[in-house]
């Protein structure tokens, strides 16, 4: 197929996120040299900082759009559209909630994730089933995306990892480009959002319980960006504690109704991972410091010590609050 030309072993060619964070997470570069792996990440840069939020929502412009366009271009190449791969990027579109464009992307990482041989071509015989396999892989994407930027991080700070200083180099120009507010700004927003209102069983259920996992490792960035690189400032402290508290540390869920009791655990790791990251962002080694940042912001210090009050005050039972208070 078109979509397989050029591809060799050892993740040459285009990658998913999910095969970007196996290259990440390998003990050594034997699949993938540094040089290949800086390509790679340069060719993602965009998505990366864009985070989820990178796949586009479907509209009806979009949709008035797709219906003039007879090619579509994947990876700066033009790719022609029977009226039988239209008619299944529609349907895609619908199921995902993307617009055509992030369908059809979605579609063909896809193809060129599952593929086996250079004549293997999708089949579109298996519609429905097709369908949920690529609602399936668009979960998996959007946690992979979020788990390789927890990896560039992890990385960039183990000097005897293989790729340290790609993964030391790219995190840095990330974190300059404004990652850390895209995260937290994003985080709030899925957190928010829910499941989109159209989803129905068993598609309903899964982005639920997959939204669980996501924030969990969004979470888990903002940890580690705090604990690897930046100093939270005083009124960032205080917005992410009072988001925190907001969300009852992670008991406070959009749709519940759609959660099983095993991934009600995940919940426990939301509320784990968001007391560490307050007790990291006070930058309690410093406390008495004049370089804790806290010191030159007595207007924030004094809102934080508020928040803390007034759960003393209401005698809070979030467990997450004992740590902390100590």
């Amino acid at each position: 197929s078109d979509i397989a030309e050029g591809m060799t072993s050892n993740y040459d060619g285009i990658l998913s996120f999910g095969r970007l964070f196996e290259i990440l997470e390998s003990p050594d570069a034997s699949k993938c040299s540094s040089l290949q792996l800086k390509k790679h990440l340069e060719s993602k840069k965009s998505d990366l900082l864009s985070t989820t939020f990178s796949y586009k929502p479907r509209t009806e412009s979009s949709t008035k759009d797709f219906a003039t366009k007879s090619k579509l271009t994947f990876q700066s190449k033009e790719e022609d559209l029977s009226s039988e791969l239209k008619s299944f990027i529609s349907s895609v579109s619908e199921l995902l909630d993307l617009d055509e464009s992030s369908s059809f992307e979605i579609l063909k990482t896809h193809q060129l994730n599952e593929i086996e041989s250079k004549s293997k071509e999708l089949d579109f015989t298996t519609g429905d089933q097709k369908k949920s396999e690529l609602f399936d892989f668009y979960l998996d994407e959007r946690e992979s995306l979020i788990r390789c930027l927890c990896s560039l991080l992890r990385n960039g700070e183990d000097e005897e990892n293989p790729y340290h200083e790609v993964c030391q180099g790219f995190i840095s120009t990330l974190l300059k480009d404004g990652l850390e507010q895209k995260i937290i700004s994003e985080y709030k927003k899925m957190v928010e959002n829910g499941v989109p209102k159209h989803f129905k069983s068993p598609y309903n259920v899964k982005w639920a319980i997959a939204n669980l996992g996501l924030q969990s490792y969004y979470l888990e960035l903002i940890f580690l960006i705090y604990y690897t690189h930046l100093v939270c400032q005083p009124s960032q402290t205080v917005e992410l504690v009072k988001l925190f508290q907001s969300q009852i540390f992670g008991a406070k869920q959009s749709n519940p109704e759609l959660l099983n009791e095993e991934s009600k655990k995940i919940i426990y790791r939301l509320g784990y991972m968001q007391m560490l990251i307050v007790i990291e962002v006070l930058n309690l080694e410093k406390v008495l410091d004049a370089s804790n940042p806290f010191a030159n912001d007595k207007k924030a210090w004094k809102e934080l010590n508020s928040e803390f009050s007034s759960w003393l005050q209401f005698h809070s039972n979030a467990i997450q609050h004992g740590p902390i208070l100590l």
